[in-house]
């Protein structure tokens, strides 16, 4: 009987141990707001402040590329060099020596970046190194001086620096004057062009 109760006793507590967990009473970590596996707000990091802008501030260097000084061709009296023919589509040159159509001098005045002038009724216009002047009326004689040649000239080129020019004419023979012409007109046919390139510098 005595063991009986001995066991029942021994049971019983073991049965009281398993009934529940153990209470250890509510733990207060002094922050409400921690949950199970919550460790609290970790501390923000420290703020130090916007860190200056590192990137240097472009800096506009002044612009060292200066523009070179206009070219502007010599004033004065410049020679032109014996021209070479470049068509005839009549045959001029059978008659009349085309060549002589070209001066032998100019004189350049009033030179610009826009342009100079060949004497006071001819102007040449420049489009940067390039150039056109305006239309002289010349005469010219042939056949020994039996015929007078009315011809309209344009000269064209480019300048290459302030002392060397290219030239083109652009000679155009529209008529003939003179008991010569019988000849002259017995086989051409006006008008007739004709071109000529030379080059020119100072004298």
């Amino acid at each position: 009987m005595y063991r009986f109760l001995l066991v029942f006793a021994l049971a019983s507590a073991c049965s009281s141990e398993k009934d529940g967990p153990l209470d250890t009473g509510d733990l207060d970590t002094g922050n409400p707001d921690v949950g199970p596996g919550d460790t609290g707000d970790t501390e923000d990091p420290v703020d130090t402040g916007d860190t200056q802008d590192t990137d240097t501030e472009d800096t506009d260097t002044e612009d060292t590329d200066t523009e070179p000084p206009p070219l502007l061709i010599e004033e004065g009296t410049w020679g032109l060099n014996s021209p070479s023919l470049v068509s005839d589509s009549c045959g001029v040159d059978s008659y009349q020596d085309v060549k002589e159509f070209v001066p032998s001098e100019i004189s350049i005045a009033a030179s610009t970046e826009e342009s100079f002038n060949i004497d006071s009724a001819t102007v040449c216009t420049r489009t940067d190194l390039d150039f056109t002047c305006t239309a002289q009326d010349v005469s010219e004689e042939a056949l020994a001086g039996t015929a007078e040649l009315t011809i309209n000239s344009v000269m064209s080129g480019t300048i290459i620096d302030e002392s060397n020019i290219d030239i083109t004419f652009d000679v155009t023979i529209e008529s003939c004057d003179g008991i010569g012409c019988l000849a002259i007109e017995a086989v051409l046919k006006f008008p007739c062009p004709v071109t000529l390139t030379t080059d020119a510098s100072p004298l």
